[in-house]
């Protein structure tokens, strides 16, 4: 017996003429279990609404949190969306390494996010044939995840870090 229709059970006045349990009178008991089946649908939507607040675990809400945060879901299963979603909400805090790892491992394991820094030639540490200047090799991100390979996790990652920085992905 659910909890509405227990309810509902408990509000009758006690006698003679009125059943005190389920399954004592077949008519009151499909009068009651018809009354009951409302609240507990709109129980039931309160409780899917509540959840979908939370977007680790959202499910009808998905498209609000996308047109939100401006993704994209083609062709991605719910799980990939919400880890999208989860990537882009994360990567709102300082664009650092370990920010940056946190929004990729949020797409699954065995993601490895490394970073490098490289310097301009230098007179007496570089050999001939070195670039004079390279800025977009200053700062480089590499982030090696399994494949297949995925444009949307390669978009949500050229999103969260920063615009100096080159990316390379390595997908193994």
């Amino acid at each position: 017996m659910n909890k509405h229709l227990t309810a509902i059970f408990a509000l009758l006045p006690r006698g003679k003429i009125w059943p005190l349990e389920e399954g004592d009178a077949a008519n009151m008991d499909a009068l009651f279990d018809a009354a009951a089946q409302e609240p507990d649908r709109v129980q039931q939507d309160a409780d899917d609404l509540l959840s979908d607040l939370y977007p680790d675990v959202a499910t009808q809400s998905l498209p609000d949190w996308e047109r939100i945060l401006g993704l994209t879901s083609a062709g991605l299963t719910a799980e990939q969306r919400r880890a999208q979603i989860l990537g882009q909400l994360r990567r709102r805090a300082d664009p650092t390494i370990a920010n940056i790892t946190i929004a990729a491992q949020s797409w699954g394991p065995g993601i490895v996010v490394e970073h490098q820094q490289y310097h301009e030639f230098r007179m007496g540490v570089g050999v001939m044939g070195d670039p004079l200047r390279g800025d977009a090799w200053l700062t480089v991100v590499t982030i090696s995840y399994p494949g297949p390979a995925s444009t949307a996790f390669e978009a949500a990652m050229r999103a969260s870090v920063p615009l100096h920085c080159t990316i390379i992905f390595v997908v193994i």
